[in-house]
């Protein structure tokens, strides 16, 4: 999701990507979402991989499989949804 959300970024003439995930997700959100380029699903896909991964990786309780299986659906969906919109994205 972060380097499909990066290809949306760069597609809108942006140079300088984020170097974070948060930054990251902010900045898909200013130019993608908000502005109504991309539906609002996208930015809440993106925003909920990112807060599981820091679950993964940082809250010692890790995730369930449920919620493992849940996010890699959503980031299969959101990766081919980036990838049918991203020709239509002008910078």
């Amino acid at each position: 999701m972060f380097e499909a959300a990066n290809a949306a970024i760069l597609a809108c003439g942006e140079t300088d990507l984020p170097k974070t995930h948060s930054g990251l997700t902010a900045r898909f959100h200013t130019l993608l979402v908000k502005p109504g380029v991309l539906p609002n699903d996208f930015g809440r896909s993106l925003k909920r991989g990112e807060v599981a991964r820091l679950q993964a990786d940082y809250s010692g309780a890790g995730v369930s499989a449920t919620l493992a299986g849940e996010v890699v659906e959503m980031a299969e969906r959101f990766v081919l949804g980036i990838g049918e919109k991203l020709p239509h994205i002008r910078a």
